[in-house]
């Protein structure tokens, strides 16, 4: 870390824990560059598709509920949806990225115009998410933000409450998740770090985007190093989801995508001749 940060080309926290104690947590680099304000342990960062593994939980939650069927067609749940392709897409494919459906964030105007609007998001899809599938459902992995977006809808219409009230109530509450939440680019939101973008000619501020709108259910969220430890902790007891439950989340699918997880085998993890099993996901969102 102190080597990225000589040449720097790392701005952030890191927080390590091994058998359930952190072992090493420091904060590098400037969270406002213009004030030299620099990141601490507590500095609030995007997290992009980090968020889909909230999402996911989520609707597993609802499962183990009894409230909804990862194997029910998606009309079921979204009536207003496309009557050939939400037949053919489950819950289930929405979950494990093979839908068919393309990702709505590759569209060319997605930088310019709508990650910059302020929208509702169920208008939104109504009105964008009616493209055709790309291929037969359950046949190929594609990852897709416009799944996970499909599937915030999904939990707003079983729940009759917003994405954000969920997610509050269902994760970060129980989880005493206090520094996470929905990136809302009007709120106040103390200690969030702004995005930057590393160029040939150093760094330079990132483009605006609203969060809570463009990404929602699949890449809204900001959290820190600390709270995201809380969100380990809370994965390895059985308060949010059963163990029966969490095998089924993590079990990987085509391509080694779980629900909103990667779950891949690793046989000489780091060239220590140890086989691992890694459960990651990355996430990028403008400046993060």
């Amino acid at each position: 870390m102190n080597s990225n940060l000589e040449r720097n080309i790392f701005s952030g926290s890191v927080l390590v824990a091994q058998k359930g104690e952190i072992i090493f947590k420091k904060s590098y680099g400037i969270a406002n560059q213009e004030w030299n304000i620099k990141n601490t342990t507590d500095t609030k960062f995007r997290i992009g598709s980090v968020s889909k593994q909230f999402t996911a939980m989520i609707i597993m939650q609802l499962y183990q509920a009894g409230k909804i069927s990862l194997q029910a067609n998606i009309k079921v749940y979204l009536p207003w949806f496309d009557d050939v392709a939400g037949r053919k897409i489950t819950v289930h494919h929405l979950l494990s990225n093979t839908s068919g459906l393309p990702n709505y964030t590759d569209s060319p105007d997605f930088l310019s115009q709508t990650a910059v609007t302020q929208f509702d998001s169920l208008s939104f899809a109504k009105e964008h998410f009616k493209t055709a599938l790309d291929f037969e459902p359950g046949t190929k992995y594609f990852y897709s933000n416009t799944n996970y977006f499909l599937l915030g809808l999904i939990i707003e219409n079983i729940t009759g409450k917003p994405y954000e009230q969920v997610l509050r109530e269902n994760i970060l509450e129980p989880a005493k998740m206090n520094n996470s939440g929905i990136d809302y680019p009007d709120q106040i939101i103390p200690k969030r770090a702004d995005g930057y973008i590393f160029t040939f000619d150093g760094y330079m501020n990132s483009g605006y985007i609203n969060m809570a709108s463009s990404t929602f259910a699949c890449g809204a969220l900001f959290s820190t190093v600390d709270d995201l430890y809380l969100w380990n902790k809370a994965l390895n007891a059985t308060a949010l989801l059963s163990d029966k439950n969490k095998r089924l989340m993590f079990t990987p699918n085509i391509d080694n995508y779980a629900y909103g997880w990667i779950v891949r085998n690793v046989k000489d993890f780091m060239k220590t001749g140890k086989s691992v099993t890694l459960q990651v996901h990355g996430g990028r969102i403008n400046g993060f």
